[in-house]
């Protein structure tokens, strides 16, 4: 019952830090994340596995329940990352 949420919560928060590494980076860099879920009762097993990616206290955040995501209604949650990467010299 649980899989579908904990996967797509693994592959968002695992693309977000790749992209954030790929631009030189780290997860302790994101400072704001806007979650948008179909369903709020999916918080809590996002939340687990948000603290496996921010295991110290988690960026600023918002929590979205939408009606629909794109590309498919098996969407269950999408997640915005900003982060503040220094450049390097």
């Amino acid at each position: 019952r649980e899989g579908p949420i904990l996967a797509q919560s693994w592959w968002v928060l695992d693309r977000i830090r790749a992209t954030v590494e790929a631009a030189g980076g780290q997860m302790s860099d994101v400072v704001k994340l806007v979650q948008y879920f179909r369903d709020l009762d999916h918080f809590p097993h996002y939340s687990r596995v948000r603290r496996l990616f921010f295991p110290g206290e988690p960026p600023a955040s918002t929590v979205v329940e939408v009606s629909a995501m794109l590309p498919t209604d098996d969407i269950l949650v999408e997640v915005e990352a900003t982060a503040w990467i220094p450049l390097k010299k």
